[in-house]
């Protein structure tokens, strides 16, 4: 028997936009399992503001990704950021900013995750491009 899944149904994605998208790459086709390749990955996060309003909680975060696939003779280079905003009427400010943190910033994440595996799927040969999962803490 599975536990049911309570929804945040109090929590909310009011708008997002994905702000900067720069790629550039020279790989002729990408092969995940090349010994001879170094990749790296970096994700963060950065409050822009938390503010209460007389209707409630606001709170607007940016989700910064990059990513490196470096070998000898070709280079694959993504730097990416998306913004959004949330909101809550029901929740105390300490509960509002805990859950923009975590599951706020994680579900930017994976809008902008989504979007960058569509893209790459189109513009790199070879190989998936594989992103992981991250979980955000406070």
């Amino acid at each position: 028997m599975s536990d049911q899944i309570k929804p945040l149904d109090n929590f909310f994605l009011l708008n997002y936009s994905i702000v900067k998208f720069d790629f550039s790459s020279d790989f002729a086709e990408y092969k995940a399992e090349d010994p001879e390749i170094t990749r790296k990955f970096n994700v963060n996060n950065e409050i822009v503001d938390v503010s209460k309003k007389e209707d409630g909680f606001y709170a607007t975060i940016i989700v910064n990704m990059n990513l490196s696939i470096q070998s000898d003779h070709q280079n694959l280079f993504l730097n990416s950021s998306i913004i959004g905003s949330f909101y809550s009427d029901q929740m105390e400010q300490e509960e509002f900013e805990h859950t923009f943190k975590t599951f706020g910033c994680s579900s930017l994440y994976e809008l902008l995750k989504s979007t960058t595996h569509n893209f790459l799927s189109q513009a790199v040969p070879g190989d998936r491009i594989i992103l992981p999962f991250i979980k955000f803490q406070e």
